[in-house]
């Protein structure tokens, strides 16, 4: 939320499977946009829902009753796996993120969906 950088300081931002666990996306976005230089680039990786309702359905099935129970018989923190799903289902969908970024004043955005859905790149740039 407090980078130690000047304003300006990079051509890029990247996060990984990171954004989602800011408590305030907003400053953790405004943030990454003081640090970018103009015409610098963003790059966010994500874990997200699938847009096709069956896989969702697996897919939250899998996110909500299998993997915690999985995680925790191996690392005895169900709540790590709890946490997990919920942050998971928390995070802005496609659209939502797209009108956070441009609101920002991040312009370029660019939404690409992998793994049927259960990863999401987006990317934006800095005018």
């Amino acid at each position: 939320m407090a980078l130690p950088f000047e304003d300006a300081s990079f051509d890029c931002v990247t996060v990984a499977f990171g954004l989602r666990n800011m408590k305030d996306w907003d400053a953790a976005l405004r943030e990454m946009w003081r640090v970018l230089r103009s015409t610098g680039h963003l790059i966010i990786l994500e874990f997200s829902l699938p847009r096709l309702s069956i896989l969702r359905g697996v897919y939250r099935f899998y996110l909500h009753r299998c993997l915690p129970f999985l995680g925790s018989f191996l690392t005895q923190k169900k709540t790590a796996y709890d946490y997990l799903g919920d942050s998971i289902e928390e995070f802005p969908d496609d659209a939502a993120m797209r009108r956070q970024l441009e609101a920002i004043g991040f312009c370029a955005v660019s939404v690409e969906s992998l793994t049927g859905g259960i990863v999401t790149i987006f990317t934006a740039e800095k005018p």
